[in-house]
């Protein structure tokens, strides 16, 4: 790793007290007086009978400046949830895109990141509370989790036997229910294809009843045009009918 020096002095100067300084420019070193001699200085002390006297600290120091630094941090971290990222080097020749298996797996190894997601595998490390548990997945077994709506722990228990998860895989606590890790996203994917299903059912239910009432609508109409047609035939067989012609000539007014 490179370091650009250029104006590192000048950046890292500790700043001197005031008094100090004027101590050193009232002492009998040449030297040091005509080093600080474009400095201030210790302003003068005001009287005490003075109206506007005020008090004035010492200059700030760099154990000063780094503690009001530090305490900003804790601030900020108290404020958040911070997340810790561990940088892995993937490969010792710095080209982009290559990876080093070997020493990549050396680098999970020795920074325990192995051993932890060892540690989080055999353990049960999500957890999730009755409550909440049931709001999200009552729809894998709504009827099983309507008859048990006092006791949680029964329903989630219920709930996690219908759609056959091994016993292995989770424990039902007093107030929160634990799964190993990747389970959660197991209960996803079940979930996710509950809900197609249900909205692939309720798809279905309602193409068929659109589809059964334009066939009534295209039924209506051929019964409507059979009409019209046996009304219009009637209608035109009675004017060329003799019998008709002379029921009309003597028939009374």
């Amino acid at each position: 790793v490179s370091y650009n020096l250029t104006g590192w002095l000048e950046k890292n100067k500790d700043p001197l007290n005031d008094t100090i300084v004027e101590m050193i420019k009232n002492g009998s070193n040449s030297l040091m007086i005509a080093c600080f001699a474009d400095h201030p200085g210790q302003p003068l002390e005001a009287s005490k009978d003075a109206p506007d006297r005020k008090k004035k600290g010492g200059g700030k120091t760099v154990s000063s400046y780094f503690k009001g630094q530090l305490d900003d941090l804790m601030t900020t971290l108290y404020k958040t949830e911070p997340h810790f990222i561990r940088c892995v080097v993937p490969n010792t020749h710095k080209q982009p895109g290559g990876v080093e298996s070997g020493l990549v797996m050396h680098q999970y190894q020795c920074n325990g990141v192995l051993a932890g997601i060892a540690i989080c595998r055999a353990g049960f490390p999500n957890k999730m509370t009755y409550p909440e548990f049931k709001a999200r997945y009552n729809i894998l077994a709504a009827k099983l989790v309507a008859k048990d709506k006092k006791t949680n722990k029964a329903a989630a228990s219920g709930l996690l036997e219908v759609i056959k998860l091994d016993k292995e895989k989770y424990r039902c606590g007093h107030t929160k229910v634990f799964f190993r890790a990747g389970i959660l996203g197991f209960m996803e994917e079940v979930r996710e294809d509950r809900i197609g299903s249900v909205l692939a059912w309720l798809q279905a239910g309602a193409r068929g009843k659109s589809s059964r009432m334009n066939f009534k609508k295209l039924q209506d109409q051929k019964l409507s045009l059979y009409c019209c047609q046996r009304a219009l035939r009637n209608r035109k067989i009675a004017t060329t009918w003799r019998w008709m012609e002379i029921w009309m000539a003597i028939k009374p007014t």
